[in-house]
């Protein structure tokens, strides 16, 4: 089954985007999802709700920006001491509800749990120029 990046999106609200539209690129933040903003011509729509500079909040499709991610093997030993962490139940072990705490912890430092970057639906953060 192919990727879809709308399947995705909802997970990583907060999280930075390289948005690239036909006059302007720059990195703003996806603040969340609207299932009825309006079109040109007037239809509803799917829009993603992305937050720029000026704090200005701006409905945009899907395909015009990209999430901003770093992958895997990008996380600091403090990240992964974390994340191990997070993982166990008070006795030590691991438990379903750690694994899911801990994949929520990836998603809110932009880890690419999802391998986004690898199937070309998101940008690889740590290779954007400064």
């Amino acid at each position: 089954m192919e990727k879809e990046i709308e399947d995705y999106l909802h997970l990583y609200i907060g999280s930075e985007v390289f948005v690239k539209t036909h006059d302007r690129e720059f990195v703003a933040t996806l603040m969340g999802v609207s299932e009825d903003s309006f079109n040109l011509v007037g239809n509803m729509q799917k829009a993603f709700l992305i937050k720029n500079k000026f704090d200005i909040i701006f409905p945009y499709k899907s395909n015009w920006f990209r999430l901003l991610l770093r992958p895997l093997s990008d996380l600091t030993q403090d990240e992964r001491n974390i994340y191990e962490s997070i993982q166990k139940d008070n006795g030590g072990e691991l438990s379903i509800s750690g694994k899911a705490s801990g994949t929520k912890y990836l998603i809110s430092i932009g880890a690419d749990v999802f391998r986004l970057i690898e199937a070309g639906l998101s940008i690889d953060k740590t290779k954007m120029p400064v």
